[in-house]
């Protein structure tokens, strides 16, 4: 095997030539690995496509896959050498000790304004890949990021630092800057990505497996092992503290023993809160206890232990999907858990005994259910993430069992991660875009909180920074995009009331007059843009709107016959210093010279046999006795909206000024739209109301009374956020329920 040579740029590399054939044997590991999986995951995007070409509805399409597949082949090379230099380029710059060539693949808040939907497109993909990688892998990612620390100086990067070789964020960056290299549409670079996910950064385990002993081998911190640690309880009236930079960047470090804070409340309770959700806490206690629906105590029955309890619940925790498709199906599975929870424990108890779980358990698992309950029955939750969330009841029936602050404790990191997971699909998410944005991140957390979420509750911080990390980065970006959608619809609306300006002016100075072809030609054409451009964006300096409407007279007069002395002296001083004035507004809207000069000595050659007033000429014959046009008349304005009103006009404008009166940024769905729409502005000139959707690619502009009259046919309406957060909502909903059927 050829191990890779790196170039020595720094002291430190002439200095540290111990550790370099260790650097280049897990270079070369990389390499020979990343190079086999990247050619599979690009043979199958070009199989994908053609199989996408031979299910294509119509010919248009099929050469939309077949060009993509060109072009793939023709820079699949490129692409292949630039991830491979890259992958050489990570591990000689990190033994060289240089970083700062190194930016991470997600976008800065700061470069947000600039990007477009196809790069927003292509960005999130990268982003979710490297989110969802990071923390699949941590525990993989933590051992190497300390073990290439001793290599590096002592000076650890960060599992997360796309400057540490073979990282998932190395790796992505690599995968969002060859993308750029790649001449596709966003949508077959989307499928790439999705291949890439699969294909590379979800075989990369045995990789990072492998580097990992070999630098264990070679006695590079041979006894770092990776243990879970014990969780305290946390103490009602702890002051606050705060967990390390480290423990917040990966789920691993809130794991180990020896050097990582486990989950620490990241701020000081409300005592006052705090002693009501004890004392409600207590109230659905006692409103379970008297229940009477509940199956007696058995006493000859065998009592499960909380070991078992716990066990089974695992077992029904690993074969739950974390993805539902069906709402209906969701809760079906919500109501059958108690019977999976009674099939597990009869397996794996031995004997034939009957079992029975403790009353007090048993209320605890149902409170959970009734948690989650509610969570199904919120109307402003779309159907996916109720589907979605509901696979996280076992994991929250585990906390609850171990952990009553569940219910207790406002700064629970549990239950400010579901609090944040209802919120976001609440605001960003809606039924038809659960596969891109915020649905995929909830789908990251659920499947994490699946698959590793044992017994230590200090995940759930993690999972929560994490998430809360990307909702405030996503809303700026959607920030960003509203405030160009809502700029652009701004100009469409100035610039159509900046053209009708200006033709009310040229129709109402040419009114009633015969204008020759050349001059119609100006005053249709050049001189209506110029007086848009005026009207845009205020009088010109060199060129005010009243001295460029006036030069409308005086152009329509230079057309006409000059008899008199008088004419022909106000023609002579007027004419010269009219055409300077139309050559200079006719060069600021930008006409070509050569028509400048083709038209005016049009309009020149006419003015001078206007000018010449010779009746028997046929021009002045024309222009003097040409009767005047009948003036076409106005298209009568169809109200449009006028069939679709039904209310009488008292309750349409009562309405009207209760729509106005919602603030920006409150949600709405309409019911022949599967979108959530975002009220983002109103138009006082069209009187329109504005929407924007939760990807702010599609826009909504609704005249006001056909929004009244969808308001009261109960066609659109206004998604209520929550007053507070949803456990707490949650509680009080079920304290009022069983205060009413178990009073």
């Amino acid at each position: 095997m050829n191990i890779v040579k790196f170039t020595r740029y720094t002291q430190r590399a002439k200095d540290n030539q111990r550790f370099e054939r260790l650097l280049q044997a897990c270079c070369q590991t990389t390499l020979n690995y990343t190079r086999k999986l990247l050619s599979r995951a690009l043979d199958k995007l070009d199989d994908q496509l053609f199989a996408y070409s031979e299910k294509a509805i119509d010919n248009n399409t099929q050469s939309k896959y077949f060009e993509a597949m060109k072009a793939l082949r023709i820079e699949r090379k490129d692409f292949e050498r630039h991830f491979y230099q890259g992958v050489f380029k990570g591990f000689e710059n990190f033994f060289n000790g240089i970083e700062q060539t190194q930016t991470s693949a997600k976008p800065e808040i700061g470069q947000l304004a600039l990007i477009d939907e196809n790069a927003f497109e292509e960005a999130l993909a990268v982003e979710n890949i490297e989110t969802r990688v990071n923390t699949l892998y941590s525990e993989e990612m933590y051992l190497l990021n300390l073990r290439m620390a001793v290599l590096n100086s002592g000076h650890k990067l960060g599992e997360q630092n796309p400057a540490l070789p073979t990282s998932p964020s190395h790796i992505c960056l690599l995968l969002k800057t060859g993308l750029k290299k790649l001449e596709l549409d966003v949508d077959v670079k989307i499928v790439f990505c999705k291949i890439f996910d699969k294909m590379v950064m979800g075989e990369m385990k045995a990789l990072y497996d492998a580097i990992n002993r070999h630098l264990q081998k070679a006695g590079v911190l041979p006894n770092l092992r990776y243990s879970t640690a014990k969780q305290p309880a946390p103490k009602p009236n702890a002051p606050a503290q705060i967990a390390t930079n480290q423990t917040a960047a990966n789920p691993a470090a809130v794991n180990q023993t020896a050097t990582h804070q486990t989950y620490a409340p990241t701020q000081a309770p409300d005592n006052t809160h705090q002693s009501h959700n004890i004392q409600q806490f207590k109230t659905i206690l006692s409103q379970l206890a008297a229940r009477k629906d509940v199956p007696p105590e058995i006493p000859t029955a065998q009592a499960v232990q909380p070991p078992v309890l716990l066990n089974a619940l695992s077992n029904i925790q690993q074969s739950i999907s974390n993805q539902a498709s069906d709402v209906r199906l969701a809760l079906q599975e919500t109501t059958r858990l108690n019977e999976r929870l009674d099939k597990e424990i009869r397996q794996m108890q031995q004997g034939d005994q009957q079992t029975q779980i403790d009353r007090e358990s048993t209320d605890t698992i149902d409170l959970v259910g009734m948690l989650f309950n509610a969570m199904l029955q919120d109307e402003s939750l779309p159907a996916i993430v109720k589907a979605l969330l509901s696979n996280l009841q076992t994991p929250y029936i585990k906390i609850a069992l171990k952990d009553k602050g569940l219910f207790t404790f406002d700064y629970h990191p549990a239950r400010r991660l579901l609090n944040k997971l209802v919120e976001g699909g609440c605001r960003f998410v809606s039924e038809n875009e659960g596969d891109r944005g915020v649905f995929q991140q909830m789908e990251i957390v659920v499947r994490t909180v699946l698959e590793k979420y044992v017994n230590n509750v200090a995940l759930f911080d993690y999972l929560l920074a994490d998430f809360e990390k990307f909702l405030l980065h996503f809303a700026t970006r959607m920030k960003h995009l509203e405030k160009r959608a809502v700029e652009t619809e701004k100009g469409k609306e100035k610039m159509g009331q900046a053209r009708t300006r200006a033709s009310q002016a040229i129709r109402e100075k040419t009114k009633g007059q015969f204008l020759p072809k050349p001059f119609q030609k100006l005053l249709s054409d050049p001189w209506h843009q110029l007086l848009v451009l005026i009207a845009l964006s205020g009088d010109n300096r060199d060129i005010k709107w009243a001295d460029a409407v006036h030069a409308i007279d005086e152009l329509a007069w230079s057309a006409t016959p000059k008899i008199t002395d008088e004419e022909r002296e106000a023609h002579n001083a007027m004419v010269v210093p009219l055409m300077i004035f139309l050559q200079r507004g006719l060069r600021l809207v930008g006409y070509l010279e050569n028509d400048i000069e083709t038209l005016l000595q049009q309009i020149e050659h006419i003015q001078t046999q206007a000018y010449s007033a010779d009746l028997d000429n046929e021009l002045v014959t024309q222009l003097s006795h040409e009767p005047e046009p009948e003036p076409e008349p106005e298209p009568e304005k169809i109200d449009e909206t006028a069939a679709l009103i039904k209310a009488p006009p008292q309750d349409i404008e009562q309405t009207i000024q209760m729509l106005k009166a919602f603030e920006y940024d409150s949600l709405f769905e309409f019911e022949e739209e599967q979108h959530k729409f975002k009220f983002v502005w109103y138009s006082t000139a069209s009187h329109k109301f504005m929407f924007v959707d939760q990807y702010n690619i599609k826009v909504k502009m609704i005249n006001e009374k056909v929004f009244a009259q969808a308001w009261l046919d109960k066609q659109a309406r206004h998604i209520t956020a929550h007053p507070k957060p949803f456990v707490d909502s949650a509680l009080g909903k079920i304290e009022q329920t069983l205060s009413v059927n178990h009073p």
